[in-house]
């Protein structure tokens, strides 16, 4: 298990400072302590705690192929393989087998009703670049 946080400007101009991301970030390493990670982008910044014990190293924050979409996950999506399976008939790429990518690709085909495919325990925060969207 992790954690994860972040912060989002709703004035496009006002630029997320990394020092106070960090600093919300560590407010979470009792959920976490072994891996940390950052995603900034101009109003928007993500953190990630991950506690290892048990679990395989994952990288968050990820993004899909054209960095458009970002994500980050704390928990545990349990349908994955079978949806990766089911999106790469579709067409999609993998560059990692972790589930992070699966809802990435879900997100891009069906964006809010992504979870309905879901199964497992989980909150997730995703950026879209493009429209310029947080959906959590």
């Amino acid at each position: 298990m992790g954690s994860i946080c972040g912060i989002y400007n709703f004035d496009e101009k006002k630029i997320v400072d990394k020092k106070i991301l960090k600093k919300m970030s560590d407010k979470l390493k009792h959920r976490g302590a072994d891996k940390e990670g950052y995603y900034l982008n101009g109003n928007i910044g993500f953190g990630y705690k991950q506690f290892m014990i048990g679990y395989e190293s994952r990288e968050q924050s990820i993004s899909n192929e054209n960095e458009t979409i970002w994500i980050v996950l704390d928990g545990e999506i349990y349908n994955y393989v079978e949806l990766r399976e089911f999106l790469i008939k579709k067409g999609h790429k993998f560059s990692t087998k972790s589930d992070e990518e699966v809802i990435i690709h879900l997100y891009e085909d069906y964006e809010g009703d992504c979870l309905e495919f879901l199964r497992g325990m989980f909150v997730i925060a995703i950026w879209d670049e493009r429209k310029k969207r947080l959906y959590q």
